[in-house]
């Protein structure tokens, strides 16, 4: 799924307002937190369309709040993928 279906596909239907996936420096919203590395240092966005996917997600903890109980309820696009289906070990199943 491309990060433009993606963020149509499961925050539109969830009225997800502040969560976005930049893939440009440029696309970062006004207010968005610098990262920085271990020494606390600024360091360059994870801002690119192969990163995005690992962790190039931006939200609001109010985005995050709505998004978290639409997936315990089971109410977010793709929810079925949270199901165990396959089993991993032991007793364990894992999702699709």
């Amino acid at each position: 799924m491309r990060r433009r279906d993606a963020t149509i596909a499961i925050g539109a239907p969830l009225g997800l307002v502040d969560t976005y996936v930049p893939t440009t420096a440029d696309e970062l919203r006004p207010g968005a937190v610098a990262p920085r590395n271990r020494a606390g240092r600024v360091v360059e966005p994870w801002a690119n369309v192969a990163i995005a996917p690992a962790g190039g997600v931006r939200s609001s903890a109010a985005d995050l709040a709505v998004l978290l109980r639409a997936m315990l309820e089971g109410t977010v696009a793709g929810a079925e993928a949270l199901q165990p289906v396959a089993p991993l070990a032991r007793k364990m199943r894992i999702g699709a």
